[in-house]
């Protein structure tokens, strides 16, 4: 008995340290943080993940990202110096979206110069309010369009109306750089083409209007977390208006 009473102790005070340590990383930022590295077009595969372990080991964070409030046991987003409580489901959605994108080759890495924002959009008769944000980011019928190569060479020339350098990876990012999930969907990403549409960019969704934007940025400190190859990495998000 003594036995079995000390091994539920030893379960309890690790999973209590294990809830604690999941927020650890989880604070505001401040004022004076540096801004996020910027790095210039990457050219290959192999550019782009050196470029991301730049910035997954740097020491710059995303700044006004969501943070944990221990107080009220919620995740924060200060938008126009208002705090609003940002539910853990949509958390969660986006961290699946993550994954899934990454697991299908729409995307090969977690910051600005690849996969490091998105669009949400709302059915055009959606009432719309920043008060009722935590109720919005749970409205199923949203939809959340992520861009992705956003800084990587996909043409040769003209990077907007030059022709596609001829290799299979940049291709297939090329075609592949607009998807759309529904919210709270975690397991599905449907491909879109813009056709006639410089760089391949949707900009907009029939019966949709964008309301947010969310910044993504993938960081040894994050605060959330994604899968890839079988790693465990992390990142930090941002909400904003656009």
């Amino acid at each position: 008995m003594r036995i079995l009473f000390t091994c539920f102790l030893l379960l309890f005070t690790y999973c209590s340290e294990a809830k604690a340590n999941k927020y650890e990383n989880c604070f505001a930022s401040a004022e004076q943080d540096p801004e996020l590295k910027t790095y210039p077009i990457a050219h290959s595969i192999a550019e782009l993940k050196e470029q991301f372990e730049d910035n997954y080991q740097s020491q710059n964070r995303l700044k006004y990202r969501i943070y944990w409030d221990a107080k009220n046991k919620q995740y924060i987003q200060t938008i126009d110096n208002k705090n609003y409580f940002i539910p853990q489901n949509f958390i969660t959605t986006i961290e699946k979206q993550i994954t899934l994108s990454l697991k299908k080759g729409y995307a090969d890495q977690v910051f600005y110069s690849d996969l490091g924002h998105a669009h949400i959009y709302f059915p055009e008769k959606t009432e719309f309010n920043l008060e009722n944000l935590s109720s919005l980011l749970l409205l199923k019928k949203a939809k959340i369009l992520y861009h992705t190569a956003e800084l990587v060479k996909l043409r040769e020339g003209d990077t907007l109306n030059g022709p596609l350098v001829p290799d299979f990876w940049l291709a297939w990012r090329y075609f592949t750089r607009n998807y759309i999930a529904n919210n709270l969907d975690g397991k599905n990403l449907s491909v879109i083409f813009a056709k006639d549409q410089r760089y391949n960019t949707i900009r907009s969704i029939p019966g949709y209007i964008e309301k947010l934007q969310i910044r993504i940025s993938a960081h040894k400190n994050g605060c959330f977390r994604y899968e890839q190859d079988g790693r465990e990495l992390y990142f930090d998000l941002r909400i904003i208006r656009p």
